[in-house]
């Protein structure tokens, strides 16, 4: 998963930022629905640097525009998270804590991360 932003310089969160990340259970873990990344709940998952190339096309760089690979990807609303919602698929809300480097995506309600925490399952998806 990609997201695409304006800026190769994150943003630091000044406070917690609560989003939602669509994952899926298998066995005692939660999965990323993209990576198949395992995440377990309440645990502190950080890495120590977000990757960021920049984004280019058949005719070369795109100007002011960049493609963050490598990160914690979450939405900022409930409403995005319901976009990647499959079969078997859950809403997780969880929090990015203050001081953290973010990136927010340019076309979608959805942000970057360096740190995250999985807080809990949410017990409804919205449709």
């Amino acid at each position: 998963m990609c997201l695409v932003t304006n800026t190769s310089i994150p943003t630091i969160l000044d406070k917690d930022l609560v989003v939602y990340k669509v994952l899926y259970k298998w066995g005692n873990g939660v999965y990323s629905i993209y990576q198949d990344y395992r995440y377990d709940i309440g645990k502190k998952y950080h890495i120590e640097e977000i990757g960021v190339e920049p984004s280019y096309s058949e005719e070369g760089k795109i100007p002011d525009e960049y493609c963050i690979f490598e990160a914690y990807h979450a939405c900022i609303t409930l409403d995005g998270a319901n976009v990647h919602l499959g079969t078997g698929y859950h809403i997780y809300k969880c929090v990015i804590p203050k001081g953290s480097k973010v990136f927010y995506d340019k076309n979608y309600p959805e942000i970057a991360s360096d740190t995250i925490i999985i807080k809990r399952r949410l017990l409804f998806n919205i449709f």
